[in-house]
C-alpha cells in the first residue's frame, strides 16, 4: 500500500472511515489480521489444529499457519489480491473469450509474478483443505494461489474431508512407531483397517458398539510408509486384503459373529506369587534392541508376572489402534528379559475378537496375558484387554523367530 493509503487500524476504528470496510483493497488485509490473530490466540492458549480449513482469504490464514507459506509472503499476496479485486469492483461482467488472450490479461496483474517467486513449503502430511479441490492438500504452488483467486470456492467439499479426517485421529501414534531409527507401520494398524472394512458402519459410527470377529489374520509385509504407496481393501466371502501398490500386505477372515471363547482370569497362585516388572525398564530395553515406542503408544503400565502369566494396566487409551497395538506389547511383555531383550514384530494372528464402543473406552484398562507354548523360534499365547463395563479384545496370537514357520500362525521375533 502507498504513503497516502489510510492506515488499516483507523480504516478499522474510526468512524469517518469505515466507508474503507467495502474496498476489498482494505477490507481483506484486516480479515485476514483477524483471522490470523485469533487463531494465534487460542494455539497461545493451547488449542492446536489437527487441520486447517478457511473460506477464500481465510484459506491463505491457513497457509500461513501451516507454514506452507511464510507470514510475510502470504500478508503479500494478500494486500496483492485485496487490489487486484478492489480494481475490478462493481465491473464484474460475464463474456466469453480465447484462452490466451485471457492468460495474457492475467499475465498484467502484479498477482502472478508475486506468486510464481513465493517459495512454498511441502508439509510431511496433509494439513490444509483446499478451496479449490475440496481436498486436504500437503502442497500448493503459485497456480494454485492464482486459481485460488479466480475459481469457486468447494468449502462445502472442504468440510466433508475434514469429517472423513476424523479417522486419523484414532491414528495418533502410528508416526510413533520405529525399528532402528526407521519408520516401522505397527501391525495395529493394518488390524485396525480390518476391523473398520468389517464393521460396515459409516464413518460416524462404525466404531461404536463394534462387535467383529477376525480369524486368521496373516501380516505378510510390514508397512514403512503410508505416503509413497497406494493402500487398498478387498472384500470378498468374509475375506480381507489389504493391498499397497497392488501387493497384498496382509489378509484376514471375519464374521460379525463372536465366538465363545475361554475368558483369561487371576487365581491365588498369580495373587500371592506375582512380581512386578517395571514399564520404564520394558520400553528401555526394547529402545537399546531399536523398537522405539513414542508417547502416544507407551501406554502399558503396572505389569505383574509370574512364570507364563502377565497382568497389565494399559493407560491414556483413546483409539481401537492404540488398544490393539498395547494387547501386543502386553504379550511381548510376558516374555521380556532386560538381561537379554528381544524385540518381536507380528506375524500372524489366530484370531481378534472385539465387542466394544470406541466412544466410552475407560482412562484404564486390564490386560491380562497367558503365555500358552514357548521355545526358541516361537512362543504363542492369549491376550485379554477388558473393562467391565465397556470392553473386552480378546486375541490368540504367538511369536516366532523365522519366516519359514511352522504351520502355526504366530509374531515373528527379529
Amino acid at each position: 500500500m502507498s504513503s497516502n493509503d489510510p492506515k488499516l487500524t483507523a480504516v478499522l476504528y474510526e468512524w469517518n472511515m469505515r466507508h474503507f470496510l467495502f474496498d476489498t483493497k482494505y477490507a481483506q488485509p484486516i480479515i485476514f489480521c483477524f483471522c490470523y490473530s485469533l487463531a494465534k490466540l487460542f494455539i497461545h492458549f493451547g488449542l492446536e489444529p489437527n487441520f486447517l480449513v478457511g473460506h477464500s482469504v481465510g484459506e491463505l490464514v491457513a497457509f500461513a499457519l501451516s507454514k506452507m507459506i511464510d507470514l510475510s509472503d502470504t500478508i503479500r499476496i494478500v494486500v496483492e489480491r485485496g487490489k487486484a479485486l478492489s480494481g475490478i469492483s462493481g465491473e464484474g461482467k460475464m463474456l466469453v473469450v480465447n484462452r490466451n488472450a485471457a492468460k495474457r490479461l492475467i499475465r498484467l496483474t502484479k498477482l502472478e509474478a508475486l506468486c510464481k517467486n513465493i517459495p512454498c513449503k511441502q508439509l510431511d502430511r496433509s494439513y490444509v483443505a483446499s478451496n479449490l479441490s475440496g481436498k486436504l492438500e500437503r502442497r500448493i504452488t503459485a497456480s494454485h494461489i492464482l486459481q485460488h483467486t479466480q475459481s469457486t470456492v468447494r468449502f462445502c467439499d472442504c468440510i466433508k474431508s475434514l469429517c472423513d479426517a476424523e479417522d486419523d485421529n484414532r491414528l495418533e501414534g502410528l508416526d510413533q512407531h520405529q525399528f532402528n531409527a526407521l519408520p516401522l507401520i505397527p501391525a495395529a494398524f493394518s488390524i485396525f483397517l480390518f476391523l473398520l472394512a468389517a464393521s460396515h458402519q459409516s464413518n460416524r459410527e462404525r466404531m461404536a458398539g463394534l462387535t467383529v470377529n477376525l480369524k486368521n489374520i496373516v501380516l505378510r509385509k510390514p508397512l514403512h510408509s503410508l505416503h509413497d504407496q497406494e493402500l487398498k481393501i478387498k472384500m470378498k466371502d468374509f475375506e480381507i486384503l489389504l493391498t499397497a501398490n497392488g501387493l497384498t500386505c496382509s489378509e484376514c477372515k471375519y464374521s460379525r459373529r463372536i465366538e465363545s471363547r475361554l475368558e483369561l482370569a487371576i487365581d491365588e497362585h498369580f495373587e500371592r506369587n506375582a512380581q512386578y516388572f517395571d514399564h520404564t525398564g520394558f520400553y528401555e530395553g526394547l529402545r537399546r534392541k531399536g523398537l522405539q515406542y513414542g508417547p502416544r503408544l507407551s501406554v502399558v503400565r503396572r505389569i505383574e508376572r509370574v512364570e507364563r502369566k502377565i497382568v497389565a494396566e494399559l493407560i491414556g487409551v483413546k483409539h481401537f489402534f492404540v488398544l490393539i497395538d498395547a494387547a501386543l506389547q502386553v504379550l511381548a511383555a510376558a516374555v521380556f528379559e532386560e538381561n537379554d531383550p528381544h524385540v518381536y514384530v507380528p506375524f500372524e494372528i489366530e484370531f481378534i475378537a472385539v465387542t466394544c464402543d470406541e466412544t466410552l473406552l475407560a482412562n484404564n484398562l486390564k490386560a491380562i496375558g497367558q503365555i500358552t507354548e514357548r521355545n526358541e523360534r516361537f512362543i504363542c499365547g492369549d491376550v485379554d484387554v477388558s473393562d467391565s463395563t465397556v470392553c473386552m479384545e480378546r486375541t490368540k496370537d504367538g511369536l516366532i523367530s523365522a519366516v519359514n514357520l511352522l504351520e502355526h500362525h504366530f509374531l515373528r521375533r527379529s
